[in-house]
């Protein structure tokens, strides 16, 4: 598994493109005080301005895991010793995670190529993760999504690696970048654990004590380095996750963390009153399942909750402020329903074939805890950004499915998501 064999040919030239999007999505970012920066830009702030990691009410994620936080404060203190303002500081940090999208991409394609069976399809699924809109809306923002997900995909291709050649360097590999994870989003720790599981039902399988030593050094690594945010989260509340508001808030104001609705065609309502407003820093909004779920699966917004605006544009992003043209959306969102439908027809295939199951079982995993989370919480956690880590999955779903038709067919059907998401992306980076 060479992770950077992709880089090469007219791979590497439609790598070159997309460098070139997300260039421009940087030059062309809003003004630095808009919600680009997210609420992550105040735990980094205070961490830089005190020099101590916030206290865990002190703001909006100040409960959150602190990597990105510590990450954050290191770039403004390099920032401010070349003589950059305020600005400065935030952009230099969302350009440091707008470059982990590629980073992404890369280590993503590594793990769909061990796993599919197909390479007729590769450089049009290539493009197809280089274009992802899901994945580029969320590249320029100061939050922790893209780095989470990012050490995830990296720590999945380590272990992987592992598992097929026992190579301890991979082991500690894998280790080290998912207790990053962990340091960064509660889903790295979630996703740790699920990876100890696996090594550890190799051990009870088979017994051996090379294999018990192995999970050792697993867990040495991952706990020394990833468990500080839940310890510090027990000691401070008692319980090891925690999230966006305050301990205190949360359990005072349960009614604000509910759904009115599951029905498809139903509406999904945020309690509209003073509380909720002011505890979210959002304005209460209706939300329409069926079109925007969907269409979160390429944008991640909640793109037609919202009146037209501008004419015929509608808001294309909340963090950024930024519209589309209303053909533009409607179109990508027709065009996507391909690689959608091939991503679910896959996945069963690969369930049933009982192929890629190190993946399965982290989309079992994740989609359980993720419906387990969001029950009694806020509709806008409604976000396919919090799995992107799961694109590699997808992927070789799309590659299972496709491989029932010819691949000229099979190309020629993904072929109009990949052209519309990439003028997505290059409208959504310009406009």
């Amino acid at each position: 598994m060479d992770v950077f064999r992709v880089l090469r040919g007219h791979y590497l030239l439609l790598f070159g493109v997309a460098v070139i999007l997300h260039l421009l999505l940087a030059y062309y970012a809003p003004d630095p005080n808009g919600y680009v920066y997210d609420f992550y830009s105040k735990a980094i702030i205070l961490f830089f301005e005190n020099g101590q990691l916030p206290e865990p009410g002190a703001c909006f994620v100040c409960y959150h895991p602190p990597l990105l936080t510590l990450i954050g404060g290191g770039i403004f203190h390099v920032v401010e010793w070349l003589g950059g303002d305020r600005h400065a500081q935030l952009f230099s940090v969302a350009l440091v995670l707008n470059s982990l999208s590629l980073v992404f991409s890369i280590y993503t394609f590594a793990i769909y190529r061990h796993y599919r069976k197909d390479e007729s399809l590769d450089f049009i699924l290539w493009a197809l993760l280089l274009f992802l809109p899901v994945a580029f809306v969320s590249a320029f923002s100061i939050e922790s999504d893209m780095l989470g997900s990012t050490l995830i995909v990296i720590s999945t291709y380590y272990f992987i690696r592992f598992l097929n050649e026992e190579n301890y360097s991979d082991l500690v590999l894998s280790a080290l970048f998912i207790a990053l994870a962990a340091a960064t989003k509660y889903t790295g720790a979630i996703i740790a654990v699920y990876f100890g599981g696996v090594l550890l039902a190799r051990y009870l399988r088979h017994f051996e004590i090379q294999q018990l030593k192995q999970g050792l050094v697993y867990a040495g690594v991952a706990i020394l380095v990833g468990s500080y945010p839940y310890i510090n989260n027990i000691k401070e509340t008692g319980h090891p996750i925690i999230g966006n508001v305050a301990w205190d808030t949360a359990k005072s104001y349960p009614e604000l963390y509910d759904f009115t609705s599951f029905s498809i065609w139903d509406v999904v309502r945020v309690f509209e009153d003073s509380r909720a407003i002011e505890l979210n820093s959002f304005k209460a909004f209706n939300t329409e399942v069926l079109t925007s779920h969907y269409g979160q699966l390429w944008t991640d917004f909640t793109i037609f909750s919202r009146a037209k605006r501008h004419g015929q544009w509608h808001q294309a992003g909340f963090y950024t402020g930024k519209y589309m043209p209303s053909w533009l959306l409607w179109t990508l969102l027709i065009a996507g329903l391909v690689p959608v439908i091939a991503g679910f027809s896959g996945f069963f295939a690969l369930a049933i074939s009982r192929e890629a199951t190190l993946l399965l079982g982290m989309f079992v995993l994740s989609i359980a805890v993720y419906i387990a989370w969001f029950i009694g919480h806020y509709e806008w956690m409604l976000k396919t950004k919090y799995h992107l880590y799961l694109i590699p999955l997808w992927l070789i779903a799309i590659n299972k499915a496709a491989s029932c038709v010819p691949a000229s067919i099979a190309r020629a059907m993904l072929a109009p998501a990949v052209i519309f998401s990439a003028i997505y992306c290059f409208f959504f980076a310009v406009f």
